[in-house]
């Protein structure tokens, strides 16, 4: 056994009798937190993700900003000028596009052994 194996002596009840006079009766509240900007205190995770959901609002998407169009170098204005500019000039916005699924390759490895040879030979 070592030097730090038993416990020091104390009386329990002492314990939680100081434990309450120091922390007001509540004992301590575990979990995760989360500030809470309208009410300026913490609240639990769980809370705070119902208070969240029990908003029920519409949301409101506001329009594009101008900008010159890099294909003609015209104004467009707004997002329904975009989207009509985009199909008049057949463009696409990057990170919009779809790109098709490409369907694996079948190959014989025969054929490639003599395809690859063949070349190697010519060179």
């Amino acid at each position: 056994m070592s030097k730090g194996s038993n416990r020091r002596p104390g009386n329990e009840d002492d314990y939680r009798d100081n434990f309450d006079k120091i922390f007001s009766n509540k004992r301590p509240e575990r979990g995760s937190f989360v500030y809470d900007p309208v009410s300026k205190s913490l609240v639990s995770k769980e809370d705070y993700a119902e208070m969240r959901e029990s908003v029920n609002a519409p949301m409101i998407m506001t329009d594009i900003a101008g900008y010159q169009s890099m294909q003609t170098g015209e104004w467009i204005a707004g997002r329904r000028q975009h989207r009509e500019h985009l199909k008049q000039h057949r463009l696409i916005e990057l990170g919009n596009e779809k790109i098709p699924e490409q369907k694996p390759r079948a190959y014989n490895s025969d054929e490639v052994k003599r395809e690859l040879a063949a070349r190697l030979a010519n060179y």
